[in-house]
């Protein structure tokens, strides 16, 4: 019976890793799928042809129903693209190339990880603590002035 239980043991492992290996190919397709098909969605909304998207060609876009749908299946709500504008365009020149525009996309998609909100969440204390510091400088500052400014009047 130990050995009957060892090989089965064997093949559930083996089956285990096969179904990793393959679920990780998947992903992979998919993922590849879906940049493929934000290049197209890019060059269909370049209606200009410049190779980039303006704000308003990015807006058109977002407000287009099909696209609405397809966005929240990857996890994205269109619904306020001035959001999702400034989300995906990082150097804020209101013009996105095909490039920044399926890295911001794919970037987005999907829930927040645990670890994004962990990152976000470090970086706003953080933020917190320099404004506090900077505060502290500038009261320092405008005391010093009011009482500098108190003895030229004495």
């Amino acid at each position: 019976t130990r050995i009957v239980a060892a090989l089965f043991m064997k093949e559930t492992l083996t089956q285990y890793a096969n179904d990793a290996e393959t679920m990780v190919k998947e992903r992979a397709k998919k993922s590849t799928w879906i940049k493929h098909s934000l290049s197209d969605l890019f060059e269909e909304a370049d209606t200009n042809g410049d190779g980039c998207l303006t704000e308003d060609e990015m807006r058109a876009l977002f407000a287009h129903p099909k696209v609405m749908l397809w966005l929240k299946e990857l996890g994205l709500d269109a619904s306020d693209s001035d959001a999702l504008i400034d989300l995906i365009d990082e150097k804020d020149g209101w013009s996105v190339n095909r490039d920044d525009f399926v890295h911001g996309i794919t970037r987005l998609r999907g829930e927040a990880r645990s670890q994004d909100v962990v990152v976000l969440h470090n970086n706003v204390k953080r933020l917190r603590t320099h404004v506090r510091e900077i505060r502290h400088s500038l009261d320092s500052l405008v005391q010093a002035n009011l009482a500098n400014l108190c003895k030229e009047r004495l």
